[in-house]
């Protein structure tokens, strides 16, 4: 038998048992289930996470900044945010 309960459910949809049991027996809501079978796969969609239109600092604002605090660490962030608009836009 599988040992993750999402695989235990799939294996029983595939071996025509009753999947719905087996879900509700491992603790799996119905309706995790139903999207388990739907899909064919036991693997969790990742949700969430950052998108490029929400990103306020991307890696070449990082690196540009590491690099002006490395010239000199005395800026302050309204310096740093000034340098920022200036060279990258």
């Amino acid at each position: 038998m599988a040992s993750r309960p999402g695989t235990r459910v799939l294996d029983a949809h595939k071996a025509g048992q009753d999947w719905a049991l087996v879900a509700d027996c491992n603790g799996i809501p119905a309706t995790t289930a139903r999207t388990i079978v739907e899909r064919g796969t036991p693997d969790i969609k990742k949700r969430g996470g950052a998108r490029a239109t929400c990103t306020k600092c991307t890696p070449e604002m990082e690196e540009a900044l590491v690099e002006y605090l490395e010239d000199n660490c005395q800026y302050t962030l309204v310096q740093m945010q000034e340098i920022i608009a200036c060279t990258l836009y």
